[in-house]
C-alpha cells in the first residue's frame, strides 16, 4: 500500500495555509517563471487572484523534486501577499510519471519530496500530464495517497485535469479516472483548453465553448462541483496555413502587434466564442485564433451554470489586460454553492 510509505505528519500551526474565500467564485492563475511578462502580470494583477500556482517545480523518474527557473523575486513578492500559494509540479517526462506511480521506492521518495517541497507554502498543485493510459490505476492510487499526505500536513491539494466529455480510457486524458480521485483533492482545475494545439493541422479555437460546456457537464457528474475549477486559456496561436503546422504560440500582446501591423479585422467566431482573424504576409496566408475580453465572458458563464468553485487561467503574462475587467465583473457575485475546503 502506498499509504504506508508516507512519513508521519507534523502539522505546524505557524505554517497553516491562508484561507480560500468561499463567498464568491475562486480566482486562480498559473505563474510561469521562465517568462518575464508572467512576473509583470503577477505583480500588476495579484489583487484579482485568490490562488496563485507558480509553475516552478519538476519531478523526475527517481522521485526527485527540483525548482526550475529563477523564483527569487516572485517568491519574495508572493510571501508579502494574502493569496494562497500552491507551487505547481510537472513531470520531466512520461517515463518519470510511469516510474513515480508504479515503482514503490520511487513512489515513496516522490511522495515525501512533494510534501516537503511545499512545507513553507499553502499546498501543492499537481500537474502530471501526458501519462500512459495504462498507468491509470497506479496514478489513481498515487493521487489519493498524496492527498492524504498533504492534508495530514494541513495543506491544500489542487490538481490539473485534462478535460474530457466522457470517461475516456485512452489518449491524453485516459490515465485520469475522475470518479476514483473525486474525494482526494480540494480543487480540480479542468484544463478546458488544448482542443486545438500548435500541432493541429486545421486551425481553430483552443477552447471552443460547446466543448468546454460538455467538459464541465461531465466533470460535475464525477466530481463535486464545488471543487471543480474551470481552466481557461489566455494564449493564442498563429497558423501559417500555406506551410502548415506547427503554429506559433502568441501572448495577447503578440496578437495586438499582428493586428496593428497587418490591419486585419478581428471577429468572434459564433460557434466557438473565440476571437480570430486572417492575414496575408510574404505571400503566405495566416489564421490566428486567440482569447480576449469578448471571448472570456461567455466562457465564465459556465461557472454559474454548473455551480463550479471558480476559474483558473493558464497563464499570467499572456492575457488581454482588459480581461481583468470582465474577470472582476463576473467573479465577484456570491456563489450559489458553498465550498467544502478544509
Amino acid at each position: 500500500m502506498l499509504a504506508a510509505l508516507v512519513r508521519p505528519a507534523l502539522v505546524d500551526p505557524d505554517l497553516a495555509p491562508h484561507a480560500i474565500p468561499t463567498g464568491r467564485p475562486l480566482r486562480m492563475a498559473y505563474y510561469f517563471p521562465q517568462d518575464s511578462t508572467s512576473l509583470d502580470s503577477l505583480r500588476t494583477n495579484i489583487g484579482h487572484l485568490d490562488v496563485v500556482a507558480p509553475h516552478w517545480l519538476a519531478i523526475d523518474g527517481a522521485g526527485t523534486v527540483e525548482t526550475i527557473g529563477n523564483i527569487g523575486a516572485a517568491a519574495t513578492f508572493l510571501r508579502g501577499t494574502n493569496a494562497v500559494i500552491l507551487p505547481s509540479v510537472a513531470l520531466t517526462s512520461k517515463y518519470a510519471g510511469h516510474q513515480i506511480v508504479t515503482d514503490p521506492d520511487v513512489s515513496s521518495e516522490a511522495l515525501n519530496q512533494l510534501v516537503d517541497a511545499v512545507e513553507t507554502w499553502d499546498g501543492l498543485a499537481l500537474d502530471f500530464e501526458g501519462m500512459d493510459a495504462g498507468d491509470r490505476p497506479y496514478l489513481t492510487a498515487f493521487i489519493n495517497t498524496l492527498g492524504s499526505a498533504l492534508h495530514a500536513r494541513g495543506k491544500y491539494y489542487a490538481m490539473a485535469l485534462p478535460a474530457k466529455t466522457s470517461d475516456a480510457k485512452t489518449g491524453w486524458s485516459g490515465s485520469y479516472d475522475y470518479a476514483a480521485i473525486a474525494q482526494s483533492a480540494d480543487l480540480y482545475l479542468v484544463m478546458a483548453y488544448g482542443f486545438k494545439t500548435g500541432s493541429s493541422a486545421i486551425p481553430g479555437s483552443s477552447a471552443p465553448l460547446p466543448w468546454m460546456d460538455s467538459a464541465m457537464a461531465y466533470a460535475v457528474r464525477e466530481i463535486p462541483g464545488d471543487r471543480v475549477v474551470l481552466g481557461v486559456p489566455f494564449y493564442g496561436y498563429d497558423w501559417n496555413v500555406s506551410t502548415g503546422p506547427p503554429a506559433r504560440a502568441l501572448r495577447y500582446r503578440d496578437t495586438r502587434e499582428l493586428l496593428e501591423r497587418t490591419g486585419a479585422t478581428t471577429s468572434i467566431d459564433p460557434e466557438s466564442s473565440s476571437a480570430m482573424f486572417e492575414y496575408t504576409e510574404g505571400g503566405q496566408s495566416h489564421e490566428v485564433w486567440y482569447e480576449d475580453e469578448r471571448s472570456l465572458a461567455p466562457k465564465l458563464n459556465l461557472v454559474r451554470k454548473y455551480g463550479l468553485r471558480g476559474v483558473g487561467a493558464w497563464r499570467l503574462g499572456q492575457e488581454d489586460p482588459r480581461s481583468w475587467v470582465v474577470w472582476e465583473q463576473m467573479l465577484t457575485a456570491p456563489r450559489s454553492v458553498s465550498a467544502q475546503l478544509p
